[in-house]
């Protein structure tokens, strides 16, 4: 597995990573996020993220166990930070256009 990571962020428990990357494997490149535990370094999870578009910041939630992140299809889109680490497919936020920069936010 070789990719760019674009992006990191602990969880709030502070046990894991989350990265944002381009993962190439066989000949194919995909844009991911991946899980990763901190003190092993094994994946906990990947592909959460199966879009055309890179990943370019993400921010936790200070309280809820969720974390949000900048697209650069030009939309924020909500995560799990915990188990199973699904995406929120009924709600994204559109209307910016960040044109292949990283727009950082808070929460």
């Amino acid at each position: 597995m070789i990719g760019q990571i674009h992006y990191l962020e602990w969880t709030q428990n502070g046990n894991n990573l989350i990265s944002s990357s381009n993962i190439s494997r066989r000949n194919s490149t995909n844009k991911s996020i991946v899980v990763w535990d901190y003190k092993s370094g094994v994946i906990l999870k990947d592909y959460i993220y199966s879009e055309a578009f890179n990943l370019a910041c993400f921010v936790m939630h200070p309280k809820e166990n969720k974390f949000i992140a900048q697209s650069n299809g030009n939309y924020i889109c909500i995560f799990d930070s915990t188990h199973p680490y699904k995406m929120n497919t009924k709600k994204r936020f559109e209307g910016h256009k960040v044109s292949g920069y990283r727009v950082g936010f808070e929460i």
